[in-house]
């Protein structure tokens, strides 16, 4: 699958070493990445940190009619190996509302763990069984509970735990909210006669506590869809999503490499290597998703590699659009300006590969904006809209080359095309700041693969051997000889 114009470029050793280079390095950060994806999450937390964050999720909103069945539920289990030790610290679940008051408090006063000013507000409405045994919102438990018991909050109602484990939270919301889930080591003073009963301190025991709590919608007694239980709903929809693109990419591949069998242009051979690492890194998203749909962590190292190819992906097809835009194959067999198109293009492959890694290690695991607004991802747009500019100012250049019909309405129709690619990212971020962030990562998934999906399949039409004849230089050295020969034969005969 190599393809001669890279290794023709100025700097193609620079170009290769600096491409292993950023593999590493995104792979070394993949390593170190520990941001949590799933929506089981399992681990331990050592108490001499004042609080854990431990994930965002959303909740759905529940059917009036079935609850049960469509309420959103955490259960899991929380406990030490170091003894038995009265509660002295809080698993919370946090709305926005709460989770605004609580983070301006923990961050304001890091090292005075002010927990009276934490859960004033949060404790007048929370249910507790002993401080407000009329709360409405259920949203805390004391931990850790005891080994194989339920936890303390939970005695008398374990009609309501899911079998198995120490605890369960329903949220039964009219409309879908975030939820921030943390731990933090704060407790209630339970003395029965103490003035205080009932105020906040800071636990000052020291251990360990074991994790293991699961975040999903719809009833854990009755799973009923995998497209929708695991995922928070920012997330629902997602699976399906790339179960299509996974079979409708099949027949375009299939076609596309059983028409050019025979022969592959060194043009066609990169395009192939675009469409095959497009479809892997889909495909291993795809593995992701739908394992993550049984035990709500999937397999992480197929996602950040799968979006990591895409990223590849993404960046092979710019620099296969601006050699056609500059005529290659099509007006001439040589490529002009080669220095600036790889330096230029060098560039925004570094600048993807930040904003990758930037997504993996530096996005606030709180924040409700999409990679593409941050400052990395703006970048990104930024340097995308002027590679726009330069990829139409080739294509009129080269148009102006130009003098066979065919070729000009080629021209005509690739321009509007492949404008409309590299102006889909842009559009498409406008279009996600004025909605909800509830839908934000759903309509950019489906907007981004859509995209590229049918830009992949106009390529593949255009370089049908039926149709590539009448734009491309895609033939044999000889085929092509014969094919000017056949052309100018009536000047030969005129001599």
């Amino acid at each position: 699958m190599a393809v001669p114009i890279i290794k023709a470029l100025p700097g193609y050793k620079m170009f290769n070493d600096l491409c292993i280079l950023i593999l590493i390095n995104i792979l070394f950060f993949m390593s170190l990445s520990d941001n949590t994806v799933a929506m089981h999450v399992k681990g331990e937390w050592d108490t001499d940190k004042f609080n854990i964050f431990l994930t965002q999720f959303v909740f759905q909103s529940s059917d009036p009619e079935d609850v049960e069945r469509s309420s959103g539920y955490i259960y899991g289990n929380i406990t030490t190996n170091e003894g038995t030790h009265y509660p002295q610290m809080k698993f919370v679940a946090l709305d926005e509302g709460m989770w605004t008051n609580y983070s301006k408090h923990s961050s304001n006063h890091p090292n005075r763990q002010p927990c009276s000013a934490v859960f004033t507000n949060i404790s007048r409405n929370a249910y507790d069984r002993q401080c407000s045994i009329n709360g409405t919102r259920d949203v805390m438990r004391s931990i850790p509970c005891p080994k194989n018991q339920l936890c303390f909050d939970e005695l008398g109602r374990m009609e309501n735990v899911v079998p198995g484990y120490q605890f369960t939270m329903q949220f039964n919301l009219s409309t879908p909210s975030f939820w921030y889930i943390n731990m933090v080591s704060c407790y209630q003073n339970l003395t029965a006669d103490d003035p205080n009963h009932c105020s906040w301190h800071h636990g000052n025991q020291k251990m360990k506590i074991m994790y293991d709590i699961w975040l999903v919608n719809g009833s854990p007694w009755q799973i009923e869809n995998i497209f929708y239980f695991q995922f928070s709903y920012t997330q629902q929809g997602i699976l399906a999503v790339y179960l299509l693109y996974t079979v409708f990419y099949l027949p375009v591949i299939l076609c596309h490499t059983m028409a050019h069998c025979n022969y592959m242009h060194p043009i066609i051979k990169f395009f192939t290597l675009c469409l095959y690492i497009e479809y892997v890194s889909i495909v291993l998203v795809f593995v992701h998703l739908i394992r993550y749909s049984q035990d709500g962590s999937g397999v992480v190292i197929a996602l950040e590699f799968g979006n990591a190819l895409g990223m590849v992906s993404q960046c092979l097809f710019m620099f296969l659009l601006l050699l056609l835009a500059k005529g290659w194959t099509i007006t001439t067999s040589r490529v002009t300006q080669k220095k600036a198109l790889v330096i230029i293009w060098l560039i925004y492959c570094v600048l993807y590969a930040v904003l990758f890694i930037w997504e993996m290690i530096g996005v606030d695991q709180t924040s409700n904006l999409n990679e593409y607004q941050t400052w990395p991802g703006g970048l990104i747009l930024t340097l995308r809209c002027i590679i726009l500019i330069w990829f139409l100012v080739e294509l009129r250049t080269t148009y102006r080359q130009e003098y066979i019909d065919d070729k000009l309405k080629f021209y005509r129709w690739f321009g509007i095309g492949f404008t409309i690619w590299f102006i889909y990212l842009p559009i498409t971020v406008i279009i996600i700041s004025t909605l909800s962030p509830l839908s934000r990562q759903k309509t950019v998934s489906a907007m981004t693969l859509t995209a590229d999906f049918l830009s992949y399949l106009v390529m593949t039409l255009l370089f049908w051997p039926s149709r590539s004849s009448s734009y491309f230089k895609l033939g044999t050295a000889g085929e092509e000889n014969k094919a000017l020969l056949d052309q100018y034969s009536h000047l030969i005969d005129s001599i």
